[in-house]
C-alpha cells in the first residue's frame, strides 16, 4: 500500500465490504459492524454505485433467518437500508 492520498478510496471501501461479507458469513456480526462503519460514514460525494450494490448485498445477508434474534444484525441492517449513492453518470455530465 502506498500513501493514503494515493490510494483509491473506492477500492479500499470495496475491499472492506468483502471483509464485512466474510465476517457475516462466519457469524461475526460485531466485527462486521466495525468494518462497515467507515463505509456508512463516507460523505455522499464518495458513495459510488459499486458501494451501494455491495451494501445492499450486506443488508440481504443481515436479514437471513439465522440472524433474526441478533439485535446487532438488525441495527446494521437498518443502517444499510438508508445508504444513498451518488449518480456517477449525472456527476460526469456536470463535470
Amino acid at each position: 500500500m502506498g500513501p493514503k492520498e494515493q490510494r483509491s478510496y473506492g477500492d479500499e471501501a470495496l475491499a472492506r465490504l468483502d471483509i464485512v461479507t466474510a465476517r457475516i458469513a462466519a457469524g461475526e456480526i460485531e466485527g462486521a459492524g466495525e468494518q462497515l462503519q467507515p463505509i456508512l460514514e463516507l460523505p455522499g460525494d464518495r458513495r459510488i454505485r459499486q458501494l451501494g450494490d455491495a451494501v445492499q448485498g450486506v443488508a440481504r445477508l443481515l436479514e437471513e433467518p439465522r440472524f433474526a434474534r441478533s439485535r446487532v444484525a438488525r441495527e446494521l441492517a437498518d443502517a444499510t437500508r438508508g445508504y444513498q449513492v451518488i449518480d456517477t453518470r449525472a456527476k460526469a455530465l456536470t463535470s
